[in-house]
């Protein structure tokens, strides 16, 4: 159940040194943290330095319902869609 309080929240995360390895991959139980939270109904996406083809790769195994901020923002991308 998410608290009332967080139901239309917008949860943001960076990816390098906050969310991913130095070996550019996601830890298994942060992967499994995250798809229990999107099921649940929590809002998650990330913005980043990096291009979409490295976030691609690196976010395989995590949903990604709601469009990332790109390259410092330059780029908003549905990932779901692979979509701008």
């Amino acid at each position: 159940m998410i608290p009332e309080k967080y139901k239309n929240a917008l949860f943001v995360t960076d990816l390098d040194g906050t969310l991913i390895t130095n070996d550019c991959e996601i830890p298994s139980r942060a992967s499994e943290h995250i798809n229990l939270l999107c099921r649940a109904g929590v809002k998650i996406t990330y913005s980043t330095a990096r291009t979409y083809r490295t976030t691609d790769h690196i976010l395989r195994n995590v949903p990604a319902p709601f469009p990332a901020a790109l390259m410092n923002g330059v780029m908003i991308r549905d990932v779901k869609r692979g979509v701008n």
